[in-house]
């Protein structure tokens, strides 16, 4: 399994640290938490469920079998999420060392997917491992390995080029560089610009970030020519807490979609997304229930 392509999945719940969401660092990271944890923490949120439904013109809410739990420890970290679809769900159990994530084990229908990090002392991704895997118990809450078989591996090495340029390498399961990528910060440490190139063949992908005198991200400008030219741009705009209102998505300068995000009387917590596609009707929303310790 490949994870190079397109990380447009990534960007879905890019927001500034302050607030219910934060920004992923992909840069240095491979699986993104969504939620902040500094405010999960603060609010001493326990879980947060998110229901789907949709409605198009003249007809009734029309409700999704599709839902998503996720239970949160009291330091605000992510522990265990369920995602519920017609057709499967799938449990997600999450174990820390030092509040850095070291192994994701999600178990469906078709087994058990797990995935194993590692860290240098800066703190910074350097290996991935992903495994098939079998339990030796019947329980989800007690593994025991019984078998495990590797289906992907990367490591990473990063090098300071200068205090703002950082290059990265990205090496595959035989140890050979496959991948480089270069970061470049700003004057308060925040991304302006991530490259990266494949060493055979040469195609790149490039990400631009802008950012509000705030801080919060404005925009995310993608382009590639992995899989022939493509480009991607996400917009947002924000209220006067410093939330954000809107995402707008645009594929090679045409919109695909805009969600509007919708808060409680305080302007605190999420209540609603709502996601709209041009030229559609029908709307798509995105309910948030949260319970607290």
């Amino acid at each position: 399994m490949r994870y190079y392509l397109i990380f447009s999945f990534l960007f879905l719940f890019l927001q500034s640290q302050a607030q219910f969401f934060q920004t992923p660092i992909r840069f240095s990271a491979f699986y993104q938490n969504e939620f902040n944890p500094e405010f999960i923490h603060q609010n001493n949120i326990k879980q947060v469920k998110i229901t789907y439904s949709s409605k198009a013109d003249n007809e009734r809410i029309k409700e999704s079998q599709k839902q998503e739990i996720t239970y949160f420890d009291k330091s605000g970290l992510p522990e265990k999420k369920i995602s519920i679809h017609s057709n499967d769900s799938i449990e997600t159990f999450y174990y820390y060392t030092a509040n850095h994530l070291t192994i994701l084990r999600e178990f469906n229908s078709g087994g058990i997917n797990t995935f194993y990090f590692s860290y240098d002392s800066a703190a910074n991704l350097t290996k991935v491992v992903q495994c098939k895997e079998e339990n030796a118990t019947d329980s989800k809450h007690y593994f025991r390995l019984k078998k495990q078989e590797v289906q992907w591996l990367e490591t990473y090495t990063y090098e300071q080029i200068s205090p703002k340029q950082i290059r990265k390498k990205i090496s595959n399961d035989v140890g050979a560089v496959y991948k480089e990528a270069f970061l470049y910060l700003n004057e308060k440490g925040k991304t302006l610009e991530e490259n990266e190139r494949f060493v055979v063949t040469g195609v790149s992908q490039n990400f631009l970030y802008s950012y509000s005198e705030e801080g919060a991200i404005k925009s995310i400008d993608f382009a590639t020519d992995v899989v022939g030219k493509l480009e991607e741009n996400y917009t947002f705009t924000y209220d006067s807490k410093g939330n954000r209102a809107s995402e707008t998505f645009f594929r090679n300068h045409e919109q695909r979609w805009q969600k509007t995000y919708f808060y409680d009387a305080k302007q605190q917590f999420l209540e609603a997304i709502i996601l709209k596609y041009p030229n559609q009707s029908t709307f798509y929303l995105q309910t948030f229930k949260v319970e607290f310790y």
